[in-house]
């Protein structure tokens, strides 16, 4: 390493390397005791002994005291923003991970950076570090692997230049594949944006430089460059800083009051005020009544006008006098100074405010409020008693209804009798001003001060929400919503009756109604599908339409923008903070995979944050994960970790992509205007992994950034098995059978295969059959029926998931049951946001069918009875039906506590989830996906990476059978509990839903058994009897399944028995045996 440099506290800061070879093998970086890998500060104006500042961190305790932070590997480079003071370091990792770390301005040192123990997020099991369990340290804000010949970080500055759209950004690049990278954080996350393209030079960026008005260099071996811009540059400088004139005003270097292209401070400021003597004649802070163009104080102070009577007019201009109401004078914010000597008393005689009703030797003013708000204004400069009326509208002679508010002695100074008043006022109104004496001796200088303050543009009077401000400006400022552009504040609409919201969301039903919309760069499913439909012979299996909309539809993705717990637990995670900026970081990233294209239009303008309440407006958000979203995608690696966390980018071309070549592009062009062209990047799992590969930004209670945690990382569990090289849609989007073509318009196309069934599948269906249930009141896109469907879907494809083995075994005076759960996914079992779970449900009974024992049950609201209060533990033996075995990933907080909450998860509190066939502690991403908990002693969990695990169950004496179920929640009662504290309305509109549902899990596998083991049942028809029979004799209780779906017994019989009765009565019977 090798880095220094003055902070903005005039220290000097020096970063070393560990001063190892691989891997830190004398521990430096992490020894107090030892200069290496640390960053340093020193006291550059220090004497003798004295260069080390007595606030260090370590002053007086163990380490050395001029060291400021510790755990760094090799810093390359370092460097303090200009704006905020914040320390960035760039520390180049070892074999696999490069990291940006960050230091806030204000800190008092002390932080660890996590080397030698962590490399990026990974624990590296180095030196004393192990498992790094209990190991604190900072979590960087970005790392990036070693994909692509990435070997080296090499970090650079944060932008302070003239170019405005580059503002705040950090520029970083990797020395070996000479990417260029800038950074955008926003205090809980980092978006990062590739701009290798713009900026990557043709050989190694071994650093950068920054000059003293911002410019950011970019340094090679044997070449200077500067990032620069065709935003700006006229070629004037008049200040002579080295910038042009309009990039120091777009940028906001200097400022341009009078939009004249030239920087205030180049302009003629003859008063000194700081301001251009044009925007002082602008705004009304000087007058200029001889209309020369310069201010009348600057006439007078040089001379080029007299002002004999001192009253700072020029001389050559008419003295006013008093005035009528109907000449009134105009005035404007700012201080006007006159005097009422010549005025005489012009009527009205009403005055409220005291003595005799009157004011004396009067001036009037007309004001044209500019904004709707307040105008104060105040006499309190005035050497005179005096007296204030403000009057709405301009004609003569006023009255008394017109009356706003009138004030005799108002101004608080003390010893004043002057006026001071304030009154409401409505932009594009005009309103007379009436200042005079307090009796007809009261005449002399008075000096009044107008002060407006509110909101400009809007005002049309209605206040229907009754927040004080009126309801064109909520809506223009953007505190309210109208969604379908009648004028009218969307609560408004809701709260009158004239629109319905039946999701109780705040936006009325009609604009959810997504229909047929087009974006910048999206358009609705409905376009797609007017060609991409069913025909005769197109997208039909068997009478089954299998187009892309029809079984699109009823998926979570469609909905993904309307689903009713995301939506809820939105609310709830941003409900614990109070501060607006991470409520906004939040949302943000909430709706950046939930509503996409809304999101990506927003990315793509430049535009900032996309929230919540944009979302339920906006018909490209709530159409969800829609076709031209993903098949506009461009290519990327999964393994680009810049891409994770939904780092998505759709190409800005209207370019579609799909699987086959030879496409004629003009019928797509004509209809929708988009290209279609062959992308075969649509099958690789890059395009999944951008929002299903997702670390979110760990915060404390406070609001602030304390690490990241990966929230889910299906695509890291799956590159450490067997299955690494399988495509994400081979499972969830599976073929459909033959070749047929792929649109009903033009006619006569050819045959295409493979086509992919859009009916994408998961495993929840228990939030498929709740939107099902509501789907009128969520405006789902799916009709009900579509819904329900690929609820029965999902619950199919679950049952595919895992496979369930047991057997029963006498081992002394104990009846054994031994269990094995094999994880049949390519990934974690369960996997995905940490609120699901599986557990395994065992009911043993007696020989009456009388239950003996019953671990594993639930309730109708879901819940698992007998589970632990905070998390039920792993089990390798059960002997108690209170316990329960539940394979589940439950999150910790920052202090070690079970959390529901995603935002203030830190780490696991338990993570027993079956791991993928081939998952082992030397895989890929083990550091990030490794097992927690007591599942890490047992040796039969994942014995051998086999992705099972096994466990015993001890069942009291008398049991006969047994029944298995290995049940499945996609989200578990208990994370929906933590969310009943909140009143917000979607959240009570969700639960209200949820306390409806069907709760039950569903069963991915059962398995019954019988002890002592009964023979296996042969079934035959002779004539119309159904024949049982069984080998190895002995008499049994014959059951036959009643069409309640009952059992209902036979009586004891031998073999064979003949059941005389069932073929007449039954399409489908089926029998069991019990011992008896």
């Amino acid at each position: 390493g090798g880095w220094i440099g003055f902070g903005p506290d005039g220290m000097l800061y020096t970063g070393t390397g560990d001063g190892g070879s691989a891997n830190d093998p004398g521990a430096r970086a992490q020894n107090l005791n030892s200069p290496m890998g640390k960053m340093m500060r020193l006291d550059p104006a220090g004497q003798a002994n004295a260069w080390i500042p007595a606030d260090n961190p370590y002053v007086g305790v163990t380490g050395l005291d001029e060291i400021w932070a510790y755990g760094l590997r090799n810093p390359w480079r370092c460097s303090f923003d200009r704006l905020t003071g914040e320390l960035w370091i760039a520390d180049v990792g070892q074999n696999a991970w490069e990291e940006i770390d960050l230091q806030p301005a204000g800190s008092t040192g002390g932080e660890n950076y996590g080397w030698s123990c962590r490399e990026g997020l990974v624990c590296t099991g180095l030196n004393t570090c192990g498992s790094c369990s209990g190991f604190s340290s900072v979590a960087p804000v970005h790392v990036y692997n070693h994909a692509g010949g990435r070997c080296s970080v090499t970090g650079g500055y944060v932008y302070r230049g003239p170019i405005p759209s580059l503002q705040g950004l950090y520029f970083f690049a990797d020395y070996c594949s000479r990417q260029v990278w800038s950074l955008e954080w926003n205090g809980v996350s980092a978006s990062v944006t590739e701009r290798t393209a713009e900026l990557g030079p043709s050989s190694n960026i071994v650093s950068f430089g920054e000059d003293e008005v911002g410019n950011v260099y970019i340094i090679t071996p044997s070449r200077l460059y500067r990032i620069a811009s065709d935003e700006c540059g006229n070629g004037s400088d008049c200040n002579a800083n080295g910038i042009s004139d309009d990039c120091d005003i777009a940028s906001g270097f200097s400022q341009d009051c009078d939009a004249n292209g030239v920087p205030d401070e180049c302009d003629i400021d003859c008063n000194g005020n700081g301001l251009p003597d044009s925007c002082d004649l602008i705004n009304g802070t000087s007058e200029d009544c001889n209309a020369n163009g310069i201010p009348d104080e600057c006439d007078i102070a040089s001379g080029f006008s007299l002002d004999e009577d001192l009253d700072g007019v020029p001389d050559e201009c008419p003295d006013t006098g008093g005035n009528p109401c109907d000449d009134p004078l105009e005035a404007v914010d700012g201080v006007l100074v006159f005097d009422t000597t010549p005025a005489t008393t012009d009527g009205p005689a009403h005055f409220a405010c005291g003595g005799d009703g009157q004011i004396h030797r009067d001036f009037w003013f007309r004001y044209t409020a500019t904004l709707t708000g307040t105008l104060t204004i105040s006499l309190c400069g005035s050497s005179i008693d005096t007296r204030l009326a403000v009057y709405e509208g301009t004609d003569c002679p006023v009255n008394e209804t017109r009356l706003l508010g009138c004030d005799d002695n108002g101004c608080a100074l003390p010893g004043s009798d002057a006026s001071a008043l304030a009154v409401d006022i409505l932009q594009g109104t005009q309103y007379l001003i009436r200042v005079g004496g307090s009796d007809p001796s009261q005449a002399g200088p008075v000096v009044m001060g107008l002060y407006s303050t509110g909101t400009v543009g809007c005002g049309n009077g209605l206040d229907c929400n009754a927040n004080g401000s009126w309801d064109d400006c909520d809506i223009e400022n953007g505190s309210s919503q109208d969604c379908n552009d009648n004028g009218v504040p969307d609560e408004c609409d809701i709260g009158t009756g004239s629109s319905l919201d039946q999701n109780a969301n705040g936006v009325p039903d009609e604009c959810e109604q997504t229909g047929n919309w087009e974006s910048e760069h999206f358009v609705s499913a409905t376009a797609c599908a007017q060609c991409h439909s069913s025909g005769a012979g197109i997208y039909d299996e068997g009478g089954q339409d299998s187009s892309p909309y029809a079984r699109w539809q009823g998926t979570l993705m469609a909905n993904a923008a309307r689903d009713p717990y995301w939506r809820a637990k939105v609310r709830v995670e941003t409900e614990q903070f109070s501060d607006p900026g991470v409520r906004e970081a939040i949302e943000s990233a909430c709706v950046r995979c939930h509503a996409p294209m809304g999101s990506e239009e927003q990315r793509i303008a430049g535009e900032g944050f996309y929230r919540m309440a944009e979302v339920s407006g906006d018909p490209a958000g709530l159409e969800g994960v829609s076709c031209t979203l993903c098949h506009q995608l461009e290519a990327s690696d999964a393994s680009d970790s810049t891409r994770w966390n939904g780092g998505f980018r759709a190409n800005p071309d209207k370019r579609i992509f799909g699987p086959f070549a030879g496409v004629d592009p003009a019928p797509m062009a004509n209809v929708t205007g988009f290209s279609p062209e062959q992308g075969a990047h649509l099958g690789d799992n890059g395009t999944c992994v951008s929002c299903h590969t997702l670390f979110t930004t760990a915060l404390d209670a406070g609001g602030n950034a304390i690490g990241q945690f990966p929230e889910q990382v299906p695509w890291l569990e799956q590159q450490n098995s067997q299955f690494a090289g399988l495509s994400c849609r081979g499972c969830h989007m599976p073929l459909l059978e033959g070749a047929a073509p792929i649109s009903v318009i033009p006619g006569g196309l050819p045959p295409r295969a493979p086509r992919q069934d859009h009916a994408v599948l998961g495993g929840n269906a228990l939030m498929l059959h709740l939107l099902a249930d509501n789907a009128d009141a969520l405006g789902t896109l799916g009709d009900s029926t579509s819904l329900e469907q690929m609820a029965q879907a999902s619950e199919v494809f679950l049952q595919g998931a895992a496979s369930l083995d047991a057997g029963l075994s006498q081992v002394g005076q104990t009846l054994e049951l031994a269990v094995e759960v094999r994880n049949l996914t390519a990934h974690k079992l369960p996997t995905g946001i940490p609120v699901r779970r599986m557990w395994l449900e065992v009911i043993a009974r007696d020989a009456q069918g009388v239950e003996l024992f019953h671990s594993g049950a639930w309730d109708a609201n879901g819940h698992i009875l007998g589970e632990d209060a905070g998390v039920e533990a792993h089990h390798t033996t059960i002997d108690d039906p209170a316990r329960v075995q539940i394979w589940e990933a439950r999150m910790a907080d920052d202090g070690g506590q079970p959390t529901f909450s995603l935002m203030r998860a830190l780490g696991w509190a338990k993570d027993n989830r079956l791991p993928p066939a081939g998952f082992v502690a030397t895989g890929p991403f083990y550091e990030i996906t490794a097992p927690v908990g007591q599942c890490t002693s047992d040796t039969d969990f994942n014995a051998g990476g086999s992705g099972a695990d096994s466990l015993r169950y001890l069942l009291p004496a008398g049991t006969r059978s047994v029944e298995l179920s290995l049940n499945f929640q996609g989200v578990s009662p208990r994370a929906i509990d933590s969310m009943r504290g909140s009143t917000h309305p979607e959240v009570q509109f969700f639960l209200a839903m949820w306390d409806q549902a069907d709760r039950s899990p569903d069963p991915i596998a059962t398995l019954s058994l019988a002890w002592p083991p009964l023979p296996e049942l042969e079934v035959g028809l002779q004539a119309s009897q159904v024949v049982l029979s069984w080998l190895d004799g002995g008499s049994f209780i014959i059951e036959r399944r009643a069409e309640n779906g009952q059992w209902l017994s036979l009586g004891t019989h031998g073999s064979p028995f003949v059941d005389t009765g069932a073929v007449a009565t039954w399409h489908l019977a089926e029998y069991r045996l019990r011992q008896p």
